[in-house]
């Protein structure tokens, strides 16, 4: 199923796995996105200093909306796939 978001999450990496879509748009304070991969659409948002792709990050053929303010999207070690791309 979807996973959605009611509140913030702070932490120092953000990782996941679903067979479903994950909407996490709040004002959230991450520093690092590592592996995260689900079989629908992925948003991430991030409201502080910069966020860096550090692991894989798949949605399955889905769409990707990464964002982050204060600071730099890196795209660290990490890769984005999308099936069919």
């Amino acid at each position: 199923g979807a996973v959605t978001q009611t509140g913030v999450i702070n932490t120092g990496t953000l990782t996941g796995s679903t067979a479903g879509s994950v909407t996490l748009g709040g004002a959230n304070v991450l520093t690092n996105l590592g592996a995260f991969t689900t079989h629908g659409a992925l948003t991430v948002n991030d409201s502080t200093l910069g966020l860096t792709l550090t692991g894989a990050t798949s949605s399955g053929g889905n769409a990707v909306s990464i964002t982050t303010a204060g600071g730099a999207l890196a795209l660290g070690e990490g890769s984005l796939w999308r099936a069919g791309q």
